[in-house]
């Protein structure tokens, strides 16, 4: 095959070269930017030369390739939690692909857990601290009390009011972590997993 292909070209070459000068008022297809072989019609008979409109169809297979895919290092993600815990659940396997905002592990978080309790503790504290402060105060109007075990429940409400403004800096703290999680989420930075496990602590 590869022989008649060489023999048909130089014979074209041939014909070609052996061809008289063509007058000057022909079409010159080198001035206007075009390229190729033309032919005339009975060069392209004598090369066995057809020509064929082209046409436009469905490919009926498809081309398979053997290849090595490597991991583009500007798509990889390493992913990182604001607050300290322990993975109780991954919800994807190593290499699996994943979307954007998927939840990929459960994150059991003390430090949150911690803080939620300790503002819970403080709330509770002061709530019953200003309930005795009252409860003095009332009793004070009767007379039935002292002036001192006021000033002492004064002081229990002032105690319990730092300790749960203290708890609620923590908590509205970790709730900032929060919102930057949700901002890097919506920056695409941050997973929506990360965000959800921050909003569940």
């Amino acid at each position: 095959m590869k022989k008649f292909l060489l023999i048909s070209l130089s014979l074209v070459l041939l014909v070609a070269c052996g061809q008289p000068p063509q007058p000057a008022e022909e079409h010159h297809p080198e001035e206007e930017g075009e390229a190729g072989l033309h032919l005339e019609l009975a060069q392209q008979k004598e090369a066995g030369l057809s020509l064929a409109s082209p046409t436009m169809a469905e490919v009926a297979r498809g081309l398979e390739l053997n290849a090595v895919l490597v991991a583009d290092p500007d798509r990889q993600v390493i992913i990182s939690s604001q607050l300290d815990g322990r993975v109780h659940k991954l919800f994807v396997q190593l290499g699996e692909r994943v979307q954007v905002g998927q939840a990929l592990v459960a994150i059991d978080s003390t430090q949150l857990a911690r803080l939620k309790a300790e503002y819970h503790q403080s709330r509770v504290a002061s709530s019953l601290a200003d309930r005795n402060l009252q409860t003095s105060r009332q009793l004070a109007e009767l007379g039935d009390e002292t002036r001192r075990p006021l000033e002492e429940a004064s002081a229990e409400v002032a105690a319990a009011q730092a300790s749960e403004a203290r708890a609620l800096a923590e908590l509205e703290a970790a709730q900032k972590a929060l919102a930057r999680l949700e901002e890097l989420l919506g920056d695409g930075i941050a997973s929506r997993q990360q965000v959800e496990t921050a909003r569940a602590e």
